[in-house]
Parts: structure tokens; C-alpha cells; sequence
């Protein structure tokens, strides 16, 4: 009996052909959805900043948006005037998606521009809450 190399697995995994209805092609749609499904609902961290903003126009945006949009499970703005950071833990990207849209409409009030700021953005490994025995593992 032949062995396929664990690589040429991984590889056919990655790469499907058209169309593939064997039991390989199953279990790579199947690997797929499940991806699809988990990046849809996994948790995710987002930093901004440094951003050139003040403590007042960051307070005068935070009256401007609802409180708290949904999906975001935490707020946490640091720094000082002019170069603040904001840190926040969504449920999804999808929610953030859809926060982001109302927050870019304030953020044109507020400067009259859009201010240029790259948000990083990683998954969430898992948060430790006062109370839990652990950490939540994501």
C-alpha cells in the first residue's frame, strides 16, 4: 500500500479541483464551512491608535453613536490628548462591520474628514473574566 505524503494531503486540502464529489472533495468542503462559519462568529481584538485626536472630539463621538453597539463586548480608550488609542473585543467581524459603517458617518461630523488610522486587528485567544475559574479559550 502506496502512503501519500502528509504535504500532498494538506496540499489537495488547499486546492481543490472543480467539481470534486470523493470523499476527499467532501471533507475539503466540508473543512470549508466549518472555516467559514468559525471566521464569521470568532472573536476578534482591534487597536487604533495612536490617533491625533483630542479627549474632548473622542467624547463628543462616543455622544454621537449608540452605546453600546451590538456585538462589541468591550470599549477601552487610553493615551492623552493627541495621541489616544482605542482597544476594543468584538463577537465578529461582521459586527464590527456594520458598527463601522455608523462610525464613519460621526467621524465625518465630528472632523470633517475621516481621520487615517489602521486598525489592527487579531483573533481572540481567550479572555479571563473576574469571577471564572481560568480563562475562556476561543
Amino acid at each position: 500500500m502506496s502512503r501519500t505524503p502528509f504535504r500532498a494531503v494538506l496540499d489537495a486540502l488547499a486546492d481543490p479541483p472543480p467539481g470534486d464529489l470523493s470523499p476527499l472533495g467532501e471533507l475539503r468542503e466540508a473543512r470549508a464551512a466549518v472555516s467559514r462559519r468559525a471566521k464569521r462568529r470568532a472573536m476578534i481584538y482591534v487597536e487604533y491608535g495612536p490617533m491625533l485626536v483630542t479627549k474632548a472630539q473622542y467624547a463628543d463621538v462616543g455622544q454621537r453613536l449608540p452605546d453600546p453597539p451590538e456585538g462589541r463586548n468591550y470599549h477601552v480608550c487610553s493615551g492623552e490628548d493627541g495621541a489616544l488609542f482605542v482597544t476594543e473585543v468584538w463577537e465578529s467581524e461582521q459586527h464590527l462591520e456594520r458598527h463601522s459603517k455608523a462610525l464613519l458617518a460621526v467621524l465625518g461630523d465630528v472632523f470633517g474628514e475621516i481621520p487615517e488610522v489602521e486598525p489592527t486587528i487579531r483573533p481572540v485567544v481567550g479572555i479571563h473574566r473576574p469571577g471564572e475559574q481560568g480563562a475562556t479559550v476561543y
